[in-house]
């Protein structure tokens, strides 16, 4: 299948958005089960905590920081 110019752009834009993506706090444990089961990639898990501070100081503080 070729893809023209356009449907391509789309394409782009939307894998764009998906990384953009900002998580509702429902989602964090869903999102920490994921991460910590390796169902994402060090790239996505860095991607998600860059744009997803606040996700990112709660999972560091659930599962990295010693209590």
């Amino acid at each position: 299948m070729r893809l023209n110019a356009v449907e391509g752009e789309r394409m782009v834009k939307a894998k764009e958005l998906e990384k953009n993506q900002k998580y509702k706090k429902e989602d964090w444990q869903a999102l920490a089960d994921c991460i910590r089961s390796d169902q994402l990639s060090a790239k996505q898990v860095y991607e998600t905590m860059s744009y997803n501070p606040e996700f990112a100081k709660w999972y560091k503080l659930k599962y990295i920081t010693k209590r």
